[in-house]
Protein backbone atom coordinates (compact mmCIF):
# COMPACT_ATOMS: atom_id res chain seq x y z
CA UNK A 1 0.00 0.00 0.00
CA UNK A 2 1.60 3.47 -0.66
CA UNK A 3 1.05 6.79 0.46
CA UNK A 4 0.86 8.54 3.45
CA UNK A 5 -1.88 10.40 5.72
CA UNK A 6 -1.36 12.89 8.40
CA UNK A 7 -2.53 12.34 12.21
CA UNK A 8 -2.83 14.75 14.38
CA UNK A 9 -1.77 14.89 17.87
CA UNK A 10 -4.92 15.26 19.53
CA UNK A 11 -5.70 11.71 18.46
CA UNK A 12 -4.32 11.20 22.25
CA UNK A 13 -6.87 12.98 23.96
CA UNK A 14 -9.51 10.32 22.46
CA UNK A 15 -10.40 7.98 25.27
CA UNK A 16 -9.62 5.23 23.46
CA UNK A 17 -6.37 5.58 23.27
CA UNK A 18 -4.71 5.14 26.29
CA UNK A 19 -7.68 2.75 27.43
CA UNK A 20 -6.07 -0.42 26.60
CA UNK A 21 -2.32 -1.86 26.39
CA UNK A 22 -0.67 -0.46 23.30
CA UNK A 23 1.07 -3.34 20.56
CA UNK A 24 4.92 -2.52 19.46
CA UNK A 25 3.57 -0.67 16.05
CA UNK A 26 1.09 1.58 18.71
CA UNK A 27 4.27 2.05 20.97
CA UNK A 28 6.28 2.95 17.85
CA UNK A 29 3.38 5.64 15.84
CA UNK A 30 3.08 7.04 20.07
CA UNK A 31 7.12 7.35 20.09
CA UNK A 32 6.73 9.36 16.87
CA UNK A 33 3.90 11.73 18.16
CA UNK A 34 5.35 11.92 21.33
CA UNK A 35 8.98 13.11 19.16
CA UNK A 36 9.69 17.27 19.65
CA UNK A 37 8.53 18.74 15.72
CA UNK A 38 11.48 21.41 17.02
CA UNK A 39 13.97 22.38 19.21
CA UNK A 40 13.26 23.87 22.45
CA UNK A 41 13.92 24.15 26.16
CA UNK A 42 12.57 22.51 29.07
CA UNK A 43 13.41 21.91 32.45
CA UNK A 44 14.03 19.07 34.91
CA UNK A 45 14.65 18.81 38.17
CA UNK A 46 15.36 22.90 37.78
CA UNK A 47 17.98 22.08 35.06
CA UNK A 48 17.41 23.39 31.56
CA UNK A 49 17.70 20.93 28.89
CA UNK A 50 17.64 21.43 25.06
CA UNK A 51 15.21 19.37 23.20
CA UNK A 52 15.95 18.79 19.62
CA UNK A 53 13.90 17.90 16.79
CA UNK A 54 12.91 14.42 17.01
CA UNK A 55 13.70 13.72 20.61
CA UNK A 56 10.99 12.07 23.41
CA UNK A 57 12.42 13.05 26.66
CA UNK A 58 10.18 10.73 28.80
CA UNK A 59 11.76 7.74 31.19
CA UNK A 60 11.34 4.03 30.81
CA UNK A 61 9.21 4.39 34.23
CA UNK A 62 6.20 6.86 32.50
CA UNK A 63 6.22 4.79 28.71
CA UNK A 64 5.28 1.77 31.27
CA UNK A 65 2.76 3.27 32.61
CA UNK A 66 1.53 5.22 29.41
CA UNK A 67 1.40 2.16 27.60
CA UNK A 68 0.73 -0.02 29.85
CA UNK A 69 3.78 -2.53 29.63
CA UNK A 70 6.53 -3.57 32.16
CA UNK A 71 9.71 -1.49 32.24
CA UNK A 72 11.20 -4.88 31.22
CA UNK A 73 9.06 -4.96 28.17
CA UNK A 74 10.13 -1.21 27.29
CA UNK A 75 13.50 -1.86 27.88
CA UNK A 76 13.34 -4.81 25.63
CA UNK A 77 11.67 -2.81 23.09
CA UNK A 78 13.50 0.29 23.08
CA UNK A 79 16.72 -1.47 22.85
CA UNK A 80 15.76 -3.44 19.55
CA UNK A 81 14.69 -0.45 18.01
CA UNK A 82 17.96 0.65 18.86
CA UNK A 83 19.56 -2.17 17.11
CA UNK A 84 17.16 -1.56 14.07
CA UNK A 85 18.70 1.72 14.15
CA UNK A 86 15.14 3.28 14.31
CA UNK A 87 16.24 5.43 17.58
CA UNK A 88 18.83 6.13 19.76
CA UNK A 89 18.77 6.25 23.30
CA UNK A 90 20.89 8.80 25.40
CA UNK A 91 21.28 8.35 29.03
CA UNK A 92 22.19 10.95 32.18
CA UNK A 93 21.72 11.58 35.07
CA UNK A 94 19.20 14.57 34.58
CA UNK A 95 17.02 13.10 31.73
CA UNK A 96 16.77 9.86 29.80
CA UNK A 97 16.07 10.78 25.99
CA UNK A 98 15.08 9.07 22.92
CA UNK A 99 15.93 10.59 19.67
CA UNK A 100 14.31 9.09 16.30
CA UNK A 101 16.33 8.46 13.48
CA UNK A 102 15.31 10.10 10.45
CA UNK A 103 12.36 11.95 11.80
CA UNK A 104 12.37 13.91 8.68
CA UNK A 105 10.99 11.26 6.86
CA UNK A 106 7.99 10.70 9.14
CA UNK A 107 7.50 14.35 9.23
CA UNK A 108 8.03 16.87 6.32
CA UNK A 109 8.08 20.39 5.96
CA UNK A 110 4.76 21.31 5.25
CA UNK A 111 6.00 24.16 3.17
CA UNK A 112 8.59 21.81 1.22
CA UNK A 113 5.67 19.49 0.72
CA UNK A 114 3.21 21.72 -0.57
CA UNK A 115 5.64 23.01 -3.06
CA UNK A 116 6.24 19.12 -4.06
CA UNK A 117 2.68 18.16 -4.18
CA UNK A 118 2.43 21.34 -6.89
CA UNK A 119 5.17 20.53 -8.45
CA UNK A 120 4.32 17.08 -9.17
CA UNK A 121 0.62 18.21 -9.96
CA UNK A 122 2.46 20.09 -12.58
CA UNK A 123 4.00 17.41 -13.86
CA UNK A 124 1.09 15.21 -13.92
CA UNK A 125 -0.81 17.49 -15.84
CA UNK A 126 1.90 18.45 -18.30
CA UNK A 127 1.92 14.77 -18.93
CA UNK A 128 -1.39 14.11 -19.59
CA UNK A 129 -1.86 17.39 -21.92
CA UNK A 130 1.11 15.53 -24.08
CA UNK A 131 -0.68 12.14 -23.94
CA UNK A 132 -4.17 13.58 -25.06
CA UNK A 133 -2.52 15.42 -28.49
CA UNK A 134 -0.55 12.05 -29.13
CA UNK A 135 -3.22 9.61 -28.64
CA UNK A 136 -7.09 11.16 -29.40
CA UNK A 137 -8.32 7.57 -28.46
CA UNK A 138 -7.29 7.52 -25.34
CA UNK A 139 -8.20 10.98 -24.37
CA UNK A 140 -10.90 10.58 -22.28
CA UNK A 141 -10.22 8.00 -19.96
CA UNK A 142 -6.71 9.48 -19.47
CA UNK A 143 -8.19 13.05 -19.34
CA UNK A 144 -11.01 11.72 -16.21
CA UNK A 145 -8.36 9.84 -14.41
CA UNK A 146 -6.16 13.32 -13.88
CA UNK A 147 -9.35 15.25 -13.59
CA UNK A 148 -10.28 13.02 -10.80
CA UNK A 149 -6.49 12.94 -9.00
CA UNK A 150 -6.55 17.06 -9.39
CA UNK A 151 -9.64 17.33 -7.95
CA UNK A 152 -8.37 15.19 -4.83
CA UNK A 153 -5.25 17.33 -5.18
CA UNK A 154 -7.17 20.61 -4.53
CA UNK A 155 -9.54 18.84 -1.60
CA UNK A 156 -7.11 17.44 0.38
CA UNK A 157 -4.89 20.73 0.20
CA UNK A 158 -8.13 22.59 1.03
CA UNK A 159 -8.56 20.75 4.08
CA UNK A 160 -5.33 20.49 5.20
CA UNK A 161 -5.65 24.27 4.74
CA UNK A 162 -8.52 24.69 6.79
CA UNK A 163 -7.12 22.71 9.45
CA UNK A 164 -4.10 24.29 9.82
CA UNK A 165 -5.86 27.83 10.22
CA UNK A 166 -8.55 26.27 12.45
CA UNK A 167 -5.92 24.76 14.52
CA UNK A 168 -3.86 27.98 14.22
CA UNK A 169 -6.70 29.79 15.54
CA UNK A 170 -7.26 27.59 18.35
CA UNK A 171 -3.90 27.76 19.92
CA UNK A 172 -4.14 31.12 19.84
CA UNK A 173 -7.30 31.59 21.72
CA UNK A 174 -6.16 29.45 24.46
CA UNK A 175 -2.61 31.27 24.21
CA UNK A 176 -4.57 34.72 24.75
CA UNK A 177 -5.82 33.23 27.95
CA UNK A 178 -2.96 31.56 29.43
CA UNK A 179 -1.21 34.68 29.20
CA UNK A 180 -4.40 36.52 30.79
CA UNK A 181 -4.26 34.10 33.77
CA UNK A 182 -1.05 34.64 33.85
CA UNK A 183 -1.15 38.30 35.33
CA UNK A 184 -3.48 37.59 37.64
CA UNK A 185 -0.91 34.90 39.08
CA UNK A 186 -1.30 31.96 37.39
CA UNK A 187 1.66 30.66 35.61
CA UNK A 188 0.48 30.62 31.54
CA UNK A 189 1.58 26.93 31.25
CA UNK A 190 -0.48 26.10 33.71
CA UNK A 191 -3.29 28.14 32.21
CA UNK A 192 -3.12 26.80 28.91
CA UNK A 193 -3.32 23.41 30.08
CA UNK A 194 -5.98 24.21 32.07
CA UNK A 195 -8.36 25.37 28.95
CA UNK A 196 -6.93 23.12 26.86
CA UNK A 197 -8.43 20.08 29.24
CA UNK A 198 -11.49 22.19 29.64
CA UNK A 199 -12.52 22.65 26.53
CA UNK A 200 -11.80 19.22 25.64
CA UNK A 201 -14.58 18.15 28.44
CA UNK A 202 -16.93 20.17 26.63
CA UNK A 203 -16.52 18.87 23.12
CA UNK A 204 -15.95 15.18 24.06
CA UNK A 205 -18.02 14.64 27.25
CA UNK A 206 -20.64 17.54 27.18
CA UNK A 207 -22.56 15.26 30.13
CA UNK A 208 -19.55 16.30 32.34
CA UNK A 209 -20.36 19.82 32.11
CA UNK A 210 -24.09 19.31 32.33
CA UNK A 211 -23.75 17.83 35.92
CA UNK A 212 -25.38 19.85 38.96
CA UNK A 213 -21.89 21.48 40.10
CA UNK A 214 -19.67 21.05 36.56
CA UNK A 215 -15.61 22.01 36.55
CA UNK A 216 -15.03 25.01 36.85
CA UNK A 217 -11.72 26.78 35.19
CA UNK A 218 -10.19 26.88 38.56
CA UNK A 219 -10.93 23.59 39.75
CA UNK A 220 -9.10 22.23 36.29
CA UNK A 221 -6.38 24.25 37.19
CA UNK A 222 -5.90 22.25 40.82
CA UNK A 223 -5.96 19.04 38.51
CA UNK A 224 -3.43 20.29 36.14
CA UNK A 225 -1.35 20.97 38.88
CA UNK A 226 -1.51 17.48 40.18
CA UNK A 227 -1.93 14.97 37.37
CA UNK A 228 -0.92 14.68 33.80
CA UNK A 229 -3.13 15.56 31.39
CA UNK A 230 -3.91 12.03 29.97
CA UNK A 231 -4.30 11.04 33.46
CA UNK A 232 -7.16 13.67 33.37
CA UNK A 233 -8.32 12.47 30.60
CA UNK A 234 -9.31 8.82 31.77
CA UNK A 235 -10.20 9.43 34.72
CA UNK A 236 -13.04 11.36 32.88
CA UNK A 237 -13.96 9.00 30.49
CA UNK A 238 -14.35 6.59 33.54
CA UNK A 239 -16.83 8.97 35.03
CA UNK A 240 -18.61 9.00 31.97
CA UNK A 241 -18.47 5.01 31.08
CA UNK A 242 -19.55 4.45 34.57
CA UNK A 243 -22.50 6.28 34.24
CA UNK A 244 -21.63 8.49 37.63
CA UNK A 245 -22.38 12.05 35.55
CA UNK A 246 -25.44 11.71 37.87
CA UNK A 247 -23.12 12.48 40.68
CA UNK A 248 -23.60 16.27 42.05
CA UNK A 249 -19.72 17.83 41.69
CA UNK A 250 -17.73 16.78 38.48
CA UNK A 251 -14.68 17.58 40.52
CA UNK A 252 -15.40 15.34 43.70
CA UNK A 253 -16.27 12.83 41.60
CA UNK A 254 -13.07 13.01 39.71
CA UNK A 255 -10.99 12.92 42.99
CA UNK A 256 -12.90 9.98 44.04
CA UNK A 257 -12.19 8.17 41.12
CA UNK A 258 -8.80 9.13 41.01
CA UNK A 259 -7.72 7.58 44.76
CA UNK A 260 -8.35 4.39 43.23
CA UNK A 261 -7.19 4.42 39.77
CA UNK A 262 -4.65 1.71 39.62
CA UNK A 263 -1.91 3.65 37.15
CA UNK A 264 -2.04 7.15 39.32
CA UNK A 265 -1.45 4.66 42.77
CA UNK A 266 1.54 3.23 40.67
CA UNK A 267 2.53 6.92 39.94
CA UNK A 268 2.38 8.25 43.39
CA UNK A 269 3.98 5.11 44.43
CA UNK A 270 6.91 5.48 42.21
CA UNK A 271 6.84 9.44 43.23
CA UNK A 272 7.08 8.22 46.69
CA UNK A 273 9.91 6.13 46.23
CA UNK A 274 11.95 8.95 44.17
CA UNK A 275 11.40 11.83 46.98
CA UNK A 276 12.25 8.99 49.65
CA UNK A 277 15.78 8.58 48.04
CA UNK A 278 16.25 12.01 47.45
CA UNK A 279 15.47 13.12 51.24
CA UNK A 280 18.43 10.10 51.67
CA UNK A 281 20.36 11.65 49.22
CA UNK A 282 19.59 15.27 51.05
CA UNK A 283 20.41 14.22 54.15
CA UNK A 284 23.65 11.72 53.91
CA UNK A 285 25.28 15.15 52.19
CA UNK A 286 24.37 17.41 55.15
CA UNK A 287 25.39 14.51 57.53
CA UNK A 288 28.95 14.57 55.65
CA UNK A 289 29.07 18.63 55.55
CA UNK A 290 28.23 18.44 59.74
CA UNK A 291 30.86 15.73 59.91
CA UNK A 292 33.67 17.96 58.21
CA UNK A 293 32.45 20.81 59.98
CA UNK A 294 32.85 18.87 63.42
CA UNK A 295 36.44 17.55 62.46
CA UNK A 296 37.72 21.15 61.29
CA UNK A 297 36.39 22.44 64.54
CA UNK A 298 38.54 19.60 66.70
CA UNK A 299 40.73 20.04 64.21
CA UNK A 300 41.72 23.74 64.80
CA UNK A 301 41.16 23.48 68.47
CA UNK A 302 43.68 20.80 68.76
CA UNK A 303 46.52 22.77 66.64
CA UNK A 304 45.44 25.90 69.15
CA UNK A 305 46.09 23.57 71.86
CA UNK A 306 49.00 22.42 70.73
CA UNK A 307 47.66 18.75 71.27
CA UNK A 308 47.81 18.58 67.03
CA UNK A 309 50.20 19.35 64.93
CA UNK A 310 49.68 21.10 62.07
CA UNK A 311 49.84 18.95 58.49
CA UNK A 312 52.09 19.76 56.16
CA UNK A 313 51.40 22.04 53.43
CA UNK A 314 51.07 20.59 50.04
Amino acid sequence: MDGWISIHRKITEHPDYLAEPFTRMGAWIDLLILASHREHDIRVRGIRYTKKRGDVAMSHEKLALRWQWSRGKVKRFLDNLQKDGQIAQQKSNVINCITICNYNIYQYNSTATSTADNASNKATDDTANRTANDTADNTPKRSSKNQQTAHQTDTNNNDNKYNNIHTHNEYIGLEINAHARAHEGVPAEEAYRAKRILKWVEETYPEVQHMEQPFTEQQVLWLVRKYDDDDIRRVVAQIVNKGKTANKSAYTTFVSFAGVDILMKEKRTLQQTEEAKEREKELTRRAVIRNNIAFNREYAAGIASGAIEPLPEQ
